[in-house]
Protein backbone atom coordinates (compact mmCIF):
# COMPACT_ATOMS: atom_id res chain seq x y z
CA UNK A 1 0.00 0.00 0.00
CA UNK A 2 2.99 2.31 -0.24
CA UNK A 3 3.45 2.86 3.49
CA UNK A 4 1.22 3.34 6.52
CA UNK A 5 -2.01 5.17 6.06
CA UNK A 6 -2.10 6.91 9.41
CA UNK A 7 -5.71 5.79 9.83
CA UNK A 8 -5.40 4.72 13.42
CA UNK A 9 -5.85 8.19 14.86
CA UNK A 10 -6.26 11.87 14.16
CA UNK A 11 -3.67 14.56 14.41
CA UNK A 12 -0.84 12.50 12.92
CA UNK A 13 1.03 14.25 10.14
CA UNK A 14 1.79 12.53 6.86
CA UNK A 15 5.54 12.62 7.45
CA UNK A 16 5.22 11.21 10.97
CA UNK A 17 3.09 8.38 9.61
CA UNK A 18 5.54 7.51 6.85
CA UNK A 19 8.60 7.64 9.09
CA UNK A 20 6.91 5.33 11.60
CA UNK A 21 6.52 2.74 8.83
CA UNK A 22 9.33 0.27 8.00
CA UNK A 23 11.51 1.59 5.18
CA UNK A 24 9.95 -0.22 2.23
CA UNK A 25 10.43 2.62 -0.24
CA UNK A 26 14.05 2.55 -1.21
CA UNK A 27 13.58 2.74 -4.96
CA UNK A 28 15.92 5.24 -6.63
CA UNK A 29 14.58 8.41 -8.22
CA UNK A 30 14.12 6.71 -11.58
CA UNK A 31 12.16 7.72 -14.66
CA UNK A 32 12.86 11.40 -14.15
CA UNK A 33 12.41 13.59 -17.22
CA UNK A 34 15.83 14.70 -18.50
CA UNK A 35 16.98 18.06 -17.17
CA UNK A 36 17.92 19.22 -20.65
CA UNK A 37 14.26 19.62 -21.61
CA UNK A 38 12.55 22.98 -21.30
CA UNK A 39 10.38 23.08 -18.19
CA UNK A 40 7.85 23.14 -16.83
CA UNK A 41 7.62 19.85 -18.69
CA UNK A 42 4.42 18.01 -19.42
CA UNK A 43 4.12 14.33 -20.22
CA UNK A 44 0.98 13.77 -22.29
CA UNK A 45 -1.02 10.73 -23.19
CA UNK A 46 1.56 9.64 -25.75
CA UNK A 47 4.14 9.26 -22.98
CA UNK A 48 6.35 11.85 -24.66
CA UNK A 49 7.55 15.02 -22.98
CA UNK A 50 6.76 18.39 -24.48
CA UNK A 51 6.71 22.02 -23.44
CA UNK A 52 3.58 23.26 -21.70
CA UNK A 53 0.71 24.34 -23.87
CA UNK A 54 -1.95 26.95 -23.25
CA UNK A 55 -4.66 24.68 -24.66
CA UNK A 56 -7.52 23.83 -22.31
CA UNK A 57 -9.43 20.54 -22.33
CA UNK A 58 -12.60 20.51 -24.40
CA UNK A 59 -14.08 17.29 -23.02
CA UNK A 60 -15.82 16.33 -19.78
CA UNK A 61 -16.38 19.96 -18.81
CA UNK A 62 -19.15 18.92 -16.41
CA UNK A 63 -16.64 17.42 -13.97
CA UNK A 64 -13.70 18.93 -12.06
CA UNK A 65 -9.92 18.70 -12.02
CA UNK A 66 -7.94 16.32 -9.83
CA UNK A 67 -4.44 17.63 -9.07
CA UNK A 68 -2.01 15.35 -7.21
CA UNK A 69 1.09 16.98 -5.76
CA UNK A 70 4.38 15.04 -5.66
CA UNK A 71 7.44 16.17 -3.76
CA UNK A 72 9.53 15.83 -0.62
CA UNK A 73 9.05 18.10 2.42
CA UNK A 74 10.26 21.57 1.48
CA UNK A 75 9.56 21.08 -2.23
CA UNK A 76 6.92 23.82 -2.13
CA UNK A 77 3.65 21.85 -2.23
CA UNK A 78 1.73 24.07 0.20
CA UNK A 79 3.09 27.20 -1.47
CA UNK A 80 1.88 25.83 -4.80
CA UNK A 81 -1.57 25.26 -3.28
CA UNK A 82 -1.69 28.85 -2.04
CA UNK A 83 -0.70 30.17 -5.46
CA UNK A 84 -3.27 28.04 -7.24
CA UNK A 85 -6.06 29.27 -4.96
CA UNK A 86 -4.91 32.87 -5.32
CA UNK A 87 -5.03 32.57 -9.11
CA UNK A 88 -8.44 30.91 -9.02
CA UNK A 89 -10.19 34.27 -8.71
CA UNK A 90 -11.35 35.68 -12.05
CA UNK A 91 -9.50 38.68 -13.43
CA UNK A 92 -12.43 41.04 -12.81
CA UNK A 93 -12.74 39.95 -9.19
CA UNK A 94 -16.13 38.33 -9.74
CA UNK A 95 -17.26 34.76 -10.13
CA UNK A 96 -14.33 33.41 -8.15
CA UNK A 97 -13.75 29.67 -8.46
CA UNK A 98 -11.56 29.63 -5.33
CA UNK A 99 -14.47 28.21 -3.35
CA UNK A 100 -14.75 25.41 -5.90
CA UNK A 101 -11.41 23.95 -4.79
CA UNK A 102 -10.85 21.46 -1.99
CA UNK A 103 -7.29 21.16 -0.70
CA UNK A 104 -6.83 17.70 0.82
CA UNK A 105 -3.97 17.53 3.33
CA UNK A 106 -3.19 14.61 5.62
CA UNK A 107 -1.38 17.02 7.93
CA UNK A 108 -4.76 18.69 8.49
CA UNK A 109 -7.13 15.72 8.32
CA UNK A 110 -4.94 13.29 10.28
CA UNK A 111 -5.06 10.12 8.17
CA UNK A 112 -5.03 8.92 4.59
CA UNK A 113 -8.44 7.34 5.13
CA UNK A 114 -9.88 10.74 6.02
CA UNK A 115 -8.19 12.27 2.97
CA UNK A 116 -9.71 9.64 0.66
CA UNK A 117 -13.14 10.24 2.16
CA UNK A 118 -12.81 14.01 1.76
CA UNK A 119 -11.55 13.72 -1.81
CA UNK A 120 -14.44 11.46 -2.80
CA UNK A 121 -16.97 13.82 -1.29
CA UNK A 122 -15.42 16.86 -2.95
CA UNK A 123 -15.49 15.20 -6.37
CA UNK A 124 -19.08 14.10 -5.77
CA UNK A 125 -19.90 17.78 -5.20
CA UNK A 126 -18.04 18.59 -8.45
CA UNK A 127 -15.34 20.53 -6.68
CA UNK A 128 -11.77 20.67 -8.01
CA UNK A 129 -9.45 18.64 -5.77
CA UNK A 130 -5.82 19.29 -4.86
CA UNK A 131 -4.07 16.44 -3.02
CA UNK A 132 -1.37 18.09 -0.89
CA UNK A 133 0.81 15.17 0.23
CA UNK A 134 4.28 13.87 -0.60
CA UNK A 135 2.75 11.09 -2.78
CA UNK A 136 6.26 9.82 -3.33
CA UNK A 137 5.62 6.63 -5.31
CA UNK A 138 3.02 4.98 -7.56
CA UNK A 139 1.43 3.07 -4.67
CA UNK A 140 0.87 6.30 -2.75
CA UNK A 141 -0.56 8.03 -5.81
CA UNK A 142 -2.81 5.11 -6.80
CA UNK A 143 -5.24 5.98 -3.99
CA UNK A 144 -6.16 9.22 -5.78
CA UNK A 145 -6.53 7.57 -9.17
CA UNK A 146 -9.00 5.00 -7.83
CA UNK A 147 -11.49 7.16 -5.95
CA UNK A 148 -14.48 5.91 -7.93
CA UNK A 149 -17.40 8.00 -9.09
CA UNK A 150 -17.38 10.21 -12.17
CA UNK A 151 -14.01 10.56 -13.85
CA UNK A 152 -12.44 14.02 -13.38
CA UNK A 153 -12.05 16.23 -16.44
CA UNK A 154 -8.30 15.76 -16.08
CA UNK A 155 -6.07 13.95 -13.61
CA UNK A 156 -2.84 15.91 -13.29
CA UNK A 157 0.31 15.08 -11.32
CA UNK A 158 2.40 18.13 -10.39
CA UNK A 159 5.95 17.02 -9.55
CA UNK A 160 7.97 19.65 -7.70
CA UNK A 161 11.38 18.25 -8.61
CA UNK A 162 13.68 20.37 -6.47
CA UNK A 163 17.19 19.37 -5.33
CA UNK A 164 17.38 17.83 -1.89
CA UNK A 165 19.63 20.59 -0.57
CA UNK A 166 17.08 23.23 -1.57
CA UNK A 167 14.25 21.39 0.21
CA UNK A 168 16.47 20.89 3.26
CA UNK A 169 17.30 24.59 3.42
CA UNK A 170 13.64 25.57 3.20
CA UNK A 171 12.61 23.14 5.92
CA UNK A 172 15.36 24.34 8.26
CA UNK A 173 14.25 27.96 7.77
CA UNK A 174 10.55 27.57 8.46
CA UNK A 175 9.41 28.22 12.01
CA UNK A 176 5.99 26.58 11.75
CA UNK A 177 4.35 23.99 9.53
CA UNK A 178 0.99 22.23 9.83
CA UNK A 179 2.76 18.87 9.59
CA UNK A 180 5.31 19.87 12.29
CA UNK A 181 8.23 19.52 9.87
CA UNK A 182 9.75 22.79 11.07
CA UNK A 183 12.46 24.22 13.29
CA UNK A 184 9.95 24.93 16.04
CA UNK A 185 9.02 21.25 16.36
CA UNK A 186 12.16 19.32 15.48
CA UNK A 187 15.92 19.63 15.70
CA UNK A 188 18.00 20.47 12.64
CA UNK A 189 19.32 16.91 12.59
CA UNK A 190 15.81 15.44 12.63
CA UNK A 191 14.68 17.73 9.83
CA UNK A 192 17.65 16.84 7.64
CA UNK A 193 17.02 13.13 8.21
CA UNK A 194 13.35 13.52 7.25
CA UNK A 195 14.15 15.28 3.99
CA UNK A 196 16.94 12.85 3.12
CA UNK A 197 14.81 9.79 3.76
CA UNK A 198 11.73 10.91 1.86
CA UNK A 199 13.91 12.21 -0.97
CA UNK A 200 15.27 8.66 -1.35
CA UNK A 201 11.71 7.36 -1.76
CA UNK A 202 10.65 9.73 -4.53
CA UNK A 203 9.72 8.02 -7.80
CA UNK A 204 8.76 10.48 -10.55
CA UNK A 205 5.11 10.20 -11.64
CA UNK A 206 4.25 8.97 -15.14
CA UNK A 207 1.10 8.98 -17.26
CA UNK A 208 1.30 5.18 -17.30
CA UNK A 209 0.04 5.29 -13.70
CA UNK A 210 -3.25 6.76 -14.93
CA UNK A 211 -2.57 10.49 -15.05
CA UNK A 212 -3.66 12.48 -18.08
CA UNK A 213 -0.70 14.85 -17.66
CA UNK A 214 2.43 15.09 -15.56
CA UNK A 215 3.73 18.61 -14.99
CA UNK A 216 7.32 18.87 -13.77
CA UNK A 217 8.45 22.08 -12.05
CA UNK A 218 12.07 22.64 -11.10
CA UNK A 219 11.95 26.29 -9.98
CA UNK A 220 9.57 28.67 -8.19
CA UNK A 221 8.92 30.38 -11.52
CA UNK A 222 7.87 27.13 -13.18
CA UNK A 223 5.66 26.25 -10.20
CA UNK A 224 3.98 29.67 -10.33
CA UNK A 225 3.33 29.29 -14.07
CA UNK A 226 1.84 25.82 -13.55
CA UNK A 227 -0.41 27.12 -10.75
CA UNK A 228 -1.67 29.92 -13.01
CA UNK A 229 -2.32 27.48 -15.85
CA UNK A 230 -4.26 25.03 -13.68
CA UNK A 231 -6.29 27.85 -12.11
CA UNK A 232 -7.21 29.08 -15.59
CA UNK A 233 -8.17 25.56 -16.62
CA UNK A 234 -10.43 25.23 -13.58
CA UNK A 235 -12.09 28.58 -14.29
CA UNK A 236 -12.76 27.50 -17.86
CA UNK A 237 -14.41 24.31 -16.61
CA UNK A 238 -16.47 26.28 -14.09
CA UNK A 239 -17.67 28.63 -16.80
CA UNK A 240 -18.62 25.77 -19.10
CA UNK A 241 -20.46 23.79 -16.41
CA UNK A 242 -22.60 25.72 -13.88
CA UNK A 243 -22.30 24.61 -10.26
CA UNK A 244 -24.96 22.08 -9.28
Amino acid sequence: SGGGDGSSGGGVSEVETQLATPALHLAPRTQRPPHSLACACVEGESGQLAGTSGALPTESTAVPLLVVMVGMPGAGKSTFAELLLAHSCSADGGGSSRERWSRISQDVLGSRKQCIRAAREALRQRRHVLIDRCNFDPDQRAHWLNLGGARPASRVAVFLDVPEHVARRRVLRRATHEGHVDSGSKSARELQQIVRRISSWIVAPRTSEGFDRVVVCRSPEEAAAAARSLAAEARALDTAAPTL
